[in-house]
């Protein structure tokens, strides 16, 4: 059984301003250390941005997970300060793991980072990052006279932390700890990291991007049909040949699907879930297939990224290596076109993507599928939405049956439980397709109801139980709702949908 857990936005974004600010300070000075390697003194270059980026996001990924899993309950004796070390340890070795992959197309010098001194893991968190950081300096003074010297040293200061963290990993002292993350995947920034720090959809697995599974998905039989056939085409591929057999014989198949409808339709949720059923395919078929989702590749903070990033991407695609889903959520936002007025950066991802989706049409190309998202297809520039071979319309819920099927989805543990007393569905499912309400405020309502079920004075005695035996007991403490209850919700919440309008 697989466990996801995904880090929350919000703490990644205070653990990143946090160090951002550590590592300003003069007790650590490691941006100002990199800006002296820099050869541009006005502005920093792209390489040191790059890395100064890549530098804050290992140390406030290890943050966020450390922090993630010591709340969790996947390891029982999180308090231990022997569980403490090895969440140290898997923190570290993840957010590694996922540095490195993020520099690994970079260009570098040949200089080498000096992997001789050992790592002490099993000490406090500040003292660790502080160690960290002045061994990263130290190489940075000793062998660096320009930024490609500081990628090549920064990708070595990625794999020595790497190569310590697997150390410990594997040892005896930790192996009932590393059993436990076997089964479990970390969720960050769109990857998907599992086991000893592979990356999923980097190295061959899929991406478990959500929850979402096909038989959640309510509607949308088109796309769900048209991606399903784009799937089964697409393990066709011929791995070792570099060639597809139906694009040898007929020329080509629906390989770029674009689906268009309004917000809250379950366009994104569709994707997920069809993406979520790779991995049976995966296992199937036994081919390894990588899931990119590049919708935030389009929109670097930094000048000329998003190009850059596309071109790496479709680059790694174009190798005919392996397979691939290529997602690009809201494309509409990420894809400006050539307008006069448009910014150059804007024109130039623009003019980049144009070009990858372009030069991956050769027959021995069949290896990806590329699936994007639009609420506003009139925004999109007209050569953008030729180079889709299918425009399919996503309506989401389109029946009484579609709503009564969605809000019973969403409310599944409680409808079981008997917590939500509806006698006539049918009812309730006409108030919601006589609104034409869309389904993302289906999943509101159904948030709504939950916390009024939830809302109750706990026992003092249920925080002395473990997880399993708490969960048998909210069917006796929570509240129950009445199908009056469930009308009045949804009425309060089609009236302020329709105010925000």
């Amino acid at each position: 059984m697989i466990e996801v857990i995904c880090l929350e936005e919000e703490l990644l974004e205070d653990n990143a301003r946090h160090i951002r600010r550590e590592l300003a300070r003069p007790y650590y000075n490691l941006f100002s250390a990199l800006k002296s390697k820099d050869s541009r003194k006005d502005v920093n270059s792209r390489e040191i941005s790059i890395v100064c980026d890549s530098i804050e996001r290992l140390f406030s990924t290890q943050k966020s997970v450390y922090e993630t899993l010591l709340k969790s309950n996947h390891f029982k004796d999180n308090g231990s300060l022997e569980a403490k070390d090895f969440l140290q340890i898997y923190s570290c070795l993840l957010s590694a793991e996922k540095a490195l992959n993020n520099l690994k197309n970079e260009r570098a010098s040949n200089r080498v980072f000096d992997k001789s001194i050992k790592i002490d893991f099993e000490t406090g968190h500040n003292t660790l990052i502080k160690s960290l950081v002045d061994t990263y300096k130290e190489n940075l003074s000793r062998t660096c006279d320009d930024e490609l010297d500081v990628v090549a040293i920064t990708k070595g200061f990625f794999e020595w932390i790497k190569d310590n963290c697997l150390q410990y990993y594997k040892s005896e002292k930790y192996s009932d700890y590393a059993a436990l993350t076997n089964n479990l995947h970390i969720k960050v920034d769109g990857v998907s990291i599992s086991g000893n720090g592979k990356l999923n959809g980097q190295i061959g697995d899929v991406v478990i991007s959500s929850d979402a599974r096909k038989d959640q998905v309510v509607g949308n039989k088109e796309l769900i049909r048209q991606i399903e056939t784009g799937l089964k085409l697409l393990f066709l591929y011929d791995l070792k040949n570099k060639i597809h057999p139906h694009i040898l014989r007929y020329g080509s198949y629906v390989q770029r699907i674009l689906a268009i409808g309004r917000p809250g339709c379950g366009k994104s949720f569709t994707l997920e879930a069809m993406v979520n059923e790779v991995r049976q395919l995966s296992e199937l078929y036994r081919k390894p297939i990588h899931t990119k989702d590049i919708s935030n590749d389009l929109k670097s903070k930094y000048y000329s990224e998003s190009s850059h990033n596309i071109k790496r991407v479709f680059q790694e695609v174009d190798k005919g290596e392996s397979l691939y889903i290529i997602i690009a959520d809201d494309l509409d936002t990420v894809i400006f076109g050539r307008k006069e007025n448009e910014e150059s950066e804007n024109i130039s991802v623009f003019g980049e993507f144009i070009r990858n989706l372009e030069s991956i049409k050769s027959q021995n190309k069949g290896n990806y599928l590329l699936l994007a998202t639009t609420n506003k297809p009139e925004n999109m520039d007209p050569a953008l939405l030729r180079r889709f071979q299918k425009k399919i319309i996503v309506k989401g819920p389109e029946s009484i049956d579609d709503y009564i099927s969605l809000l019973r989805i969403k409310l599944a543990g409680y409808v079981d439980d008997e917590l939500v007393q509806i006698s006539e569905w049918e009812k309730v499912g006409a108030v919601l397709y006589e609104n034409k309400v869309p389904g993302s405020l289906v999943a509101d309502i159904a948030s709504s109801l939950s916390d009024r079920i939830s809302d109750v004075d706990l026992p003092n005695n249920i925080y002395k139980l473990d997880c399993y035996k708490t969960a048998e007991m909210f069917p006796h403490i929570y509240n129950s709702i009445t199908e009056r209850e469930v009308l009045d919700e949804i009425n309060l919440k089609i009236n302020e949908y329709r105010c925000l309008a």
